[in-house]
């Protein structure tokens, strides 16, 4: 019996892992999500449990009183778990995968109590110590989970110290000081890592916001105060009033390998909420003065060392082609005559996910280093100055036309890496290789990773907008050290 307890232990601890590095570090980045911070909290006191659970099956008996002991500690872990449900279910939307494993992790843990009670049973029956004990190879493993269950125990516990920081940090949160108030303002892609950040920084100050959304329940949590989800822009009634569109949706490009399937999801995402979106505009009776869609500085390819203004012309790249499509799309606003303003955005900086979360992972556990050559070029924005550059456009009523929103001061992805090393103090002395790159990630990682793309951001700086994040190394700082 306890053999099986052990085995099962074992698979418990491979799901554990799988869920942690899978869904909870590169494909949500928890540690870097405000609302995840009492999620973390949990996981660090479950995971010192398990610490204690593994380390003891491992190599000791409870015996006797002490028993019971350890019992409460199973016990505690279920009500932990609980906990956990409740709160993930309050705060994020999960993906069915998580779901699933989840539900295995719960039934697993109850397989692995009815299996450990006789052995329990047993440990009553004797005086009241602890005594070593070994299981050959079973203890070995298991106390290997247990190590690597220390590591992520005091990194989620230290994850909820910092995002408590951040909660209570002002700095990334000026107000958008639009001219207009009260504004009816629609966002597409409002439940994005832009969109949802900006929508509730509207809703704050008091706009009128809705979102288009495919999940009203799923997306209801990410916002508070009045607004609208809207799950198809047909219940929009032809005479209701919208000043502005914010067109944000679309996949995102690093959410799986550039397969033929998921580059059609890449480009019909953008084109077939666009198009919706054109087609809204047309039954308007009072056509919105403004329509701001998103687009990217992946638009202009590999441009080596050449500084990329909006007149650069694209090259044959899948992400050329992909922004090519998405903004001639929207080039269908202005047959209607509506203004129409198309931001090329750099890579953006900011917590709560995104890709600087992603960005970072390797570099926080010292294994981050510089990317092929380190040569190429790196456009990047910081997500208050995307918020900004937003509601420049709002407010300057003239402005129309294809604008790139990238700090003035592109750099080399070796001083990026350098910058990120010295914001998290970390080594950055493991390099990628650009063959290491093309294999583990194809052509995804080749137009991510390797392309050199240097952005001139002069002309909405002419217009008169001013960037407030201009250095790399202090926008990292401030926004990794809060």
């Amino acid at each position: 019996m306890l053999d099986a307890a052990f085995s099962l232990l074992i698979l418990q601890g491979l799901m554990g892992a799988f869920d942690t590095l899978y869904h909870h570090e590169l494909k949500l980045n928890l540690p870097w999500r405000k609302s995840a911070s009492k999620e973390l909290f949990i996981h660090a006191i479950r995971n010192f449990f398990y610490i204690i659970v593994f380390f003891s099956l491992a190599w000791t008996e409870w015996r006797g009183a002490y028993v019971w002991l350890f019992i409460a500690l199973l016990i505690a872990e279920v009500g932990l778990t609980l906990w956990d449900f409740v709160v993930e279910d309050n705060t994020r939307i999960l993906p069915s995968t998580e779901r699933i494993t989840h539900t295995l992790l719960a039934l697993n843990y109850g397989l692995i109590l009815a299996f450990l009670a006789p052995t329990l049973l047993s440990w009553g029956s004797y005086s009241t110590e602890f005594s070593f004990t070994s299981h050959g190879g079973y203890s070995w493993i298991i106390t290997l989970f247990a190590i690597g269950v220390l590591v992520w125990s005091i990194r989620d516990g230290l994850a909820h110290f910092r995002l408590q920081k951040f909660a209570e940090n002002k700095e990334f949160s000026a107000a958008l000081n639009l001219n207009e108030p009260g504004q009816c303002i629609l966002i597409s892609g409002g439940s994005g890592y832009i969109g949802s950040q900006l929508a509730q920084r509207l809703i704050d100050e008091g706009h009128d916001v809705s979102i288009v959304t495919r999940s009203i329940h799923k997306s209801a949590i990410h916002f508070s105060g009045k607004i609208r989800l809207i799950d198809d822009l047909k219940n929009i009634n032809a005479t209701e009033n919208i000043d502005v569109i914010i067109n944000l949706t679309g996949a995102s490009i690093a959410g799986g390998f550039w397969t033929d399937k998921y580059k059609l999801e890449l480009k019909s995402s953008r084109i077939k909420a666009t198009r919706n979106l054109v087609s809204l505009c047309e039954r308007l009776e009072t056509k919105p003065k403004l329509v701001i869609s998103a687009s990217a500085v992946g638009y202009y390819g590999n441009q080596g060392d050449h500084i990329c203004d909006e007149t650069q012309d694209g090259d044959d790249s899948f992400s050329h082609e992909l922004c090519l499509a998405w903004e001639t799309e929207a080039e269908k606003f202005e047959a209607l005559d509506i203004r129409l303003c198309i931001l090329r955005l750099g890579v953006v900086f900011g917590i709560n996910g995104g890709p600087l979360a992603k960005m970072i992972f390797p570099f926080e556990f010292g294994i981050g280093g510089i990317l092929g050559d380190g040569k190429q070029w790196f456009s990047w924005v910081h997500l208050e100055d995307v918020f900004r550059s937003i509601a420049f456009c709002i407010n300057k009523t003239d402005l129309s036309g294809r604008f790139n929103i990238t700090a003035p001061d592109p750099v080399r992805n070796k001083v990026l890496t350098a910058a990120i090393g010295k914001a998290l103090k970390r080594p950055t002395l493991l390099p990628m290789p650009v063959k290491a790159i093309k294999t583990l990630f194809g052509k995804m990682g080749e137009e991510i990773f390797l392309f050199s793309i240097r952005a001139s951001s002069d002309k909405i700086q002419l217009e008169g907008f001013e960037f407030n994040y201009t250095e790399i190394e202090e926008t990292l700082d401030k926004t990794l050290n809060p």
